[in-house]
């Protein structure tokens, strides 16, 4: 073995363990983005379910005035 592959084959295993790690923190990064932007439609939803139940409320012939 020369001395050559000595530093390439720690030099090749770096390059590899830095990319599976940034490949799987991208991946992370996408996943928590898209339970977010869920989480954020699902509380707008929410809120505008609320918010047409007190117009419903406001507008049936039995709501107080």
């Amino acid at each position: 073995m020369k001395r050559d592959d000595t530093v390439n084959i720690p030099g090749f295993l770096g390059f590899e363990t830095v990319r599976s790690l940034t490949l799987a923190g991208l991946t992370v990064k996408k996943n928590s983005q898209l339970v977010r932007v869920a989480l954020a439609r699902e509380a707008q939803g929410a809120r505008r379910r609320c918010e047409d139940s007190l117009v419903d409320a406001g507008t049936h012939p039995h709501s107080l005035e």
